[in-house]
């Protein structure tokens, strides 16, 4: 486990350091003002439950873990003071707060929203008929077992009747 020490000032990435129990910004630096939009002292006096869109019982909760010795990565959305939501990725350690103190939390931040927005942009056209938008014949095959079987996880999947490839490939033509 790392010692609590304060954050550079001017590193480019995304850096916060919060108390697991409360969820308090404890620390940020310029990188992390920048990215949410808030000068360093409103950041500070606000908790990380209120930039993030997770319930804030799930956000004190991963806190927790990650100050019991855990390090964690994972994926969540953070708004920002405009109110815009980001997805963000983040890696998170427990730091020596000292003096016989409770761990820390240190977080780096990484703005994945771009990434997010490729990727989506790379699912549909794989998803979805390009002339109709509609979905495809794989998507429409496995997405309604999906949402049963969610539903009743019990149940055999039904089964799905399409036209074959050849008469729905007549209608594009």
């Amino acid at each position: 486990m790392r010692h609590a020490r304060s954050l550079p000032a001017n590193y480019p990435t995304i850096k916060l350091l919060a108390c697991p129990r409360s969820g308090a910004s404890l620390e940020s630096n310029v990188a992390a003002c920048e990215f949410y939009g808030y000068p360093r002292s409103t950041l500070l006096d606000r908790s990380l439950t209120d930039i993030t869109v997770t319930p804030s019982d799930a956000v004190l909760s991963k806190l927790v873990e990650v100050s019991r010795d855990k390090r964690a990565s994972f994926a969540s959305r953070h708004r920002l003071a405009s109110g815009e939501i980001r997805d963000v990725d983040i890696q998170a350690s427990p730091v020596d707060a000292g003096s016989g103190s409770r761990a820390l939390v240190y977080a780096i931040v990484h703005d994945a929203t771009e990434r997010k927005q490729a990727e989506e942009a790379l699912r549909h056209p794989a998803l979805h008929d390009e002339p109709t938008g509609l979905p495809n014949r794989p998507h429409l095959q496995a997405r309604p077992a999906e949402v049963i079987l969610t539903a009743h996880p019990t149940a055999p999947a039904p089964p799905l009747l399409l036209p074959p490839p050849e008469r729905i490939n007549a209608v594009h033509h």
